[in-house]
């Protein structure tokens, strides 16, 4: 089956796209979970109340301004390798910040949320060109 942009999607690309759409419904529950509870565990641990958000911000910013560095970075090492940093540095961020909140050290937990903003940027570089567009075409029967 041809895609929009001319590929041909692959035999296996029943499967690929349905682990695509697994892959992206944990990732939206994921970023539905860290907004909600980030507040939450912010108005918990900061020194003021005027910090509570901060966790949040800190993912939003810190995503906006890792975009650029992080597609010019995985065009040079490849989208494989480049994801797997970028999951590398999520775990790592979800690890950091509840290991903040466990300790109950506001500094920490805004550490994990920034690093889990990177994973968030990292994930919007992540799709090669055309990718969305052959998949979707394939869902759709087109």
């Amino acid at each position: 089956m041809k895609a929009n942009g001319g590929e041909r999607i692959a035999s296996g690309g029943r499967r690929q796209t349905l682990l695509v759409a697994a892959a992206q419904a944990l990732y939206l529950s994921s970023v539905s979970v860290v907004f909600t509870f980030s507040g939450l565990a912010g108005a918990e641990l900061a020194p003021t109340p005027g910090l509570a958000t901060l966790p949040l911000a800190l993912i939003t910013v810190v995503t906006a301004a890792a975009a650029i560095p992080i597609s010019l970075l995985m065009a040079r090492v490849g989208r494989r390798l480049g994801f797997q940093v970028g999951a590398l540095i999520g775990a790592t961020g979800s690890g950091v910040a509840a290991w903040g909140m466990a300790a109950g050290d506001f500094a920490l937990f805004c550490l994990g949320n920034a690093l889990m903003g990177v994973f968030q940027g990292w994930l919007h570089q992540s799709w090669r060109p055309g990718f969305i567009a052959s998949h979707l075409s394939y869902t759709y029967g087109r």
